[in-house]
């Protein structure tokens, strides 16, 4: 029901006015983006998590390789739209319709013009090396990582993310070229634990603006380990911890949810 064709017709057709256009699908995520002063700017839907019929805008913005989420908390601040980046249900796809051109309306009327007023600051990030390292040699980084610390794969979530948070405290705010290699081997770490707790398989992708090594057909979401780690390096998130708290919550929740409806 939600696919390219109706987006096209829909946020498509207002969005355009503005500059922005389709750029591309990528596991159930619709992109439309426009260039602004060397910087894409890029609007997404993404379609509910788990099945149900909803949906989600999403607002990026990227300079080359550089990733910069925007969270809807600041989008809501902006615009107003206190419902904005929260999961939007419709029954069938004419209530999807009108769900798509009010939306369409509404960003295009209180978003889009207001992006240029998010500040961004731009860092290093790990070159394509460094995710293609992580990719391919994984199992031995995550190894180098257990050994140091004395413990295997199999050690308790809660050892694991103890040792991981006293690595990433040791590496906030050094210069990237000292600690890139520390951050591969906490990817792979970190990767391997999301697996072992939400399922899903490596993959790498191969892609000008976002790509690297992820996890994808995860029982949760797509993510990038390496860029995660990078964003805790940059000191961008509060506590990376208490963002991986907040999935399994999310993920522990769905279960639950799950099992309801069996009954």
């Amino acid at each position: 029901m939600l696919g390219k064709k109706i987006l096209i017709e829909t946020v498509g057709k207002k969005w355009e006015i503005y500059g922005f256009l389709f750029e591309k699908c990528d596991h159930d995520r619709w992109t439309f983006s426009r260039r602004v002063d060397e910087v894409d700017q890029k609007i997404s839907i993404q379609k509910g998590f788990w099945g149900d019929p909803e949906l989600q805008f999403e607002v990026e913005l990227f300079r080359g390789i550089e990733r910069k989420d925007v969270r809807k908390e600041k989008i809501q601040e902006l615009s107003g739209l206190k419902e904005f980046g929260k999961c939007l249900p419709y029954k069938d796809k004419e209530d999807l319709r009108e769900l798509l051109n009010k939306w369409g309306d509404l960003i295009g009327e209180k978003v889009i013009d207001r992006l240029a007023d998010i500040p961004v600051k731009w860092h290093e990030w790990p070159g394509r090396e460094s995710e293609k390292k992580l990719y391919e040699k994984r199992e031995e980084l995550a190894e180098r990582f257990y050994k140091r610390h004395g413990i295997d794969e199999e050690a308790a979530e809660e050892i694991l993310l103890g040792k991981m948070k006293e690595e990433w405290d040791e590496i906030i705010g050094k210069p990237l070229a000292k600690v890139e290699e520390r951050m591969v081997e906490l990817a792979a770490v970190y990767g391997k634990l999301w697996i072992r707790m939400f399922k899903g398989e490596w993959m790498y992708k191969e892609n000008d603006t976002y790509g690297g090594a992820l996890i994808t057909k995860s029982t949760c979401h797509n993510i990038y380990p390496l860029k995660k780690i990078t964003a805790y390096w940059h000191a961008e998130w509060d506590e990376i911890l208490e963002d991986y708290a907040e999935e399994k919550k999310e993920y522990e929740e769905h279960i639950k949810t799950k099992r309801r409806k069996r009954k």
